[in-house]
C-alpha cells in the first residue's frame, strides 16, 4: 500500500459521517483483529459485492493499521503464507459490514427516538425568543493550580535494578557493560547506545526481546523505525523505549493535560506547532507527536508531506502534518530543518476559554492566556526542579523505578509515534519496509 491515509481517513470502527457507533459495536469491530479466523474465512451471509477491490479500502486499511497493532501482526503472520492479501482483507471487511449495519440500526433508532421526543415536546403556540445560554465561567485557575502542580510533580525513588549497557559510556547506577552476544543473566534492563552500528543495535534489541527484558535505545531510528522489533517486544510482553521519550515525561506535560481535561481552556479547537531547527523529523517530529499523545491521547486522521530543498544534502528539510484529536480539535505541525541560528519552537493550544503557549522541546515555561487577556500566567512556575539532572536522567529514573503499566504506556506512545512519523514521511520516502534506515536510497522519490 503505497500511500498513507488520506486527510480525514478513519478506521473501520468509525462511521464515515463523523458520529460514533455504540461502544459495544466499536468493541466488536476492533475485536475482529484477535482471531486468525476473521481473515481466513468469510463471514456467514457474506454481502460484500464482487469483485472485492482492495484499492477502494486502502484509506480504511491504513487507518486501521495505524491504530491497531494486532491487525498488522495478523497481516504479517498470515500473508502470504496462508492467504493472499486481497482475500485477507475481503474476509475482514465481510465481517465489518455486518457489524456496521448493526451499528447503523442502533444509530437510526437513537435518532428516531430523539426526533419523536422533540416532536412530542414541541410547543403548540409560538414560544418567546430563546435566551442565549450563558457559558459557564472558566474554572478558577488560581484556586486549582496548586493541586494541578502538586499532582504533576515527579519523584523518582532510588532503584536497585541492574542495567546492562552496550554501545554507550552512559553512567548508570549498578550497570555492567555487555556485548551483542551477551545473554543478560544478571541484568534487569538493557540500554543500547549509538556507538553500535544500526544493524548491531537492532540485532541486540532482538536478543533483549527474546530474553524478555525491558530495553531502552538512544537511537530514535533504531527503536521507532523497525516495526518488526517493536512487535517482537510486544510478543515478549516487554517494553521497548527510547530516549526520544525524555521530554514527554517532564512534569509540565502533566500540567498541560490537566488544564485541558479540567476545562480551563474550554473546548480545545486548534493545536499548532511551529519548529525551525537543525535535525530531522524522525527525532523532532516524534518528540512533538509523543508529547501531544500524552496531552490528548492517540492522534487521529494523520497525514503529511515532506520536501527537501534543492541543493540540500541529507533528509527532509520541510515537513507539514495535520491531525485531529479524539475531542475533535484540528491540529498541524510545520517543521523546517536547517542550520539557522534562530531556533523557533512554539506550541499553541487554543480553546474557547483560553490558550496555552509553550515550547515542545526542553523544559521551557508553560504560559496560559485567559480569553481576552494579553497577560499570561506561567502555570509551571511553582513546579520546582525535578530531582534528575536532565530529562534523559528523569526518564531513565522513571524506567528503573516505574510500574510495568507506566513503562508499557510509554512504550505504546513510542510505537504510535513511530507509525505516525511513517505516515507523515511516506509520500516523500516511499513505501515502508522493515529496514527503515535504508531510506536515503529513496530520498526525493516523490
Amino acid at each position: 500500500m503505497g500511500q498513507g491515509p488520506s486527510h480525514g481517513a478513519a478506521p473501520p470502527w468509525v462511521p464515515a459521517h463523523g458520529s460514533r457507533y455504540p461502544p459495544d459495536i466499536e468493541d466488536k469491530i476492533m475485536a475482529l483483529a484477535e482471531s486468525p479466523d476473521t481473515f481466513l474465512k468469510p463471514a456467514e451471509g457474506d454481502t460484500l459485492p464482487e469483485p472485492f477491490v482492495i484499492e477502494n479500502h486502502y484509506d480504511e486499511i491504513e487507518a486501521a493499521l495505524q491504530y491497531d497493532d494486532r491487525l498488522a501482526e495478523q497481516l504479517e503472520t498470515l500473508v502470504p503464507k496462508q492467504i493472499a492479501e486481497s482475500d485477507f482483507w475481503r474476509n475482514y471487511f465481510s465481517r465489518v459490514v455486518v457489524l456496521r449495519a448493526e451499528g447503523q440500526r442502533a444509530l437510526d433508532k437513537e435518532k428516531a427516538a430523539a426526533e419523536a421526543l422533540a416532536a412530542k415536546s414541541k410547543p403548540r403556540s409560538p414560544s418567546p425568543r430563546p435566551v442565549a445560554p450563558v457559558a459557564a465561567p472558566p474554572p478558577d485557575l488560581e484556586h486549582s493550580l496548586p493541586e494541578i502542580v502538586a499532582k504533576a510533580r515527579v519523584s523518582v525513588p532510588d532503584s536497585r535494578v541492574r542495567w546492562g549497557v552496550a554501545g554507550d559510556n552512559i553512567a548508570l547506577p549498578r550497570s555492567v557493560q555487555i556485548d551483542v552476544a551477551h545473554e543478560f543473566p544478571n541484568v534487569d534492563i538493557v540500554f543500547i547506545g549509538e556507538r553500535l552500528g544500526i544493524d548491531e543495535q537492532v540485532r541486540l534489541g532482538r536478543a533483549v526481546a527474546a530474553a524478555g527484558k525491558p530495553c531502552v535505545m538512544r537511537s530514535a531510528r533504531a527503536a521507532m523505525a523497525c516495526l518488526g522489533l517493536g512487535r517482537q517486544f510486544r510478543a515478549a510482553h516487554a517494553p521497548l523505549l527510547a530516549t526520544v521519550l525524555s521530554d514527554s515525561v517532564l512534569p509540565r506535560w502533566a500540567i498541560v493535560r490537566a488544564l485541558v481535561e479540567t476545562g480551563h481552556l474550554g473546548h480545545v479547537e486548534t493545536v499548532s506547532h511551529r519548529l525551525v531547527t537543525a535535525g530531522s523529523f524522525e527525532w523532532h517530529g516524534a518528540n512533538a507527536l509523543i508529547a501531544l499523545d500524552r496531552v490528548f491521547g492517540p492522534l487521529q486522521c494523520v497525514s503529511g508531506h515532506a520536501r527537501r530543498l534543492p541543493g540540500s544534502t541529507g533528509p527532509e528539510t520541510a515537513v507539514a502534518a495535520t491531525f485531529t484529536t479524539r475531542n475533535g480539535a484540528v491540529g498541524a505541525l510545520v517543521h523546517r530543518f536547517c542550520d539557522d541560528d534562530d531556533v523557533v519552537d512554539e506550541l499553541v493550544i487554543e480553546g474557547t476559554r483560553g490558550r496555552i503557549v509553550m515550547p515542545v522541546e526542553g523544559d521551557g515555561s508553560v504560559h496560559f492566556f485567559a480569553q481576552g487577556s494579553k497577560e499570561p500566567i506561567q502555570v509551571d512556575s511553582k513546579l520546582g526542579t525535578p530531582k534528575a539532572k536532565s530529562s534523559e536522567d528523569l526518564l531513565l529514573g522513571i524506567i528503573a523505578s516505574g510500574s510495568s503499566d507506566q513503562l508499557f504506556q510509554l512504550s505504546a506512545a513510542l510505537s504510535r509515534s513511530a507509525k505516525l512519523v511513517d505516515v507523515v514521511l511516506r509520500s516523500f520516502y516511499g513505501d515502508r519496509h522493515d529496514h527503515f534506515w535504508t531510506r536515503p536510497d529513496t530520498w526525493g522519490r516523490c
